[in-house]
């Protein structure tokens, strides 16, 4: 066999390898940012539960952005849970409200009671000074 044909044969050798190769160091290097986007993907289509964090395992790039991603999710998930306790507050109030209009009625008529025996005692107060 020719030496045109051995260093064909190595070259495809030669191209197969690295495929296999470039293939195999893609993996990992794309393996956390795979992870990433499931986690992301996972979160934004089920029912968007935000107690769900992304694991942070490594200190690159992907690592920060999920680390911040992280971050972000926590303050909205605060803010979702002091916008149900308003909610709650919004439900209990109106309930309320009949009771405290009963015992503000009371207390009015109460002052109006005072008002007129105040009224009626102002002409005895002002004859006992005459």
């Amino acid at each position: 066999m020719s030496f045109m044909y051995w260093s064909m044969l190595f070259s495809l050798l030669m191209v197969v390898i690295s495929i296999i190769l470039i293939s195999f160091v893609s993996k990992i290097l794309f393996k956390p940012m795979h992870k990433v986007e499931s986690r992301l993907k996972e979160i934004a289509t089920g029912d968007a539960d935000l107690t769900k964090r992304i694991d942070v395992q490594t200190k690159d790039e992907v690592g920060s952005l999920a680390h911040w991603f992280n971050l972000f999710v926590e303050k909205i998930e605060g803010i979702v849970v002091q916008v149900k306790q308003g909610t709650q507050l919004i439900y209990v109030l109106p309930a309320q409200l009949p009771q405290n209009h009963v015992q503000l009625l009371q207390r009015a008529r109460l002052q109006l009671q005072h008002l007129k025996l105040i009224n009626s005692s102002v002409p005895l107060y002002h004859q006992s000074i005459l």
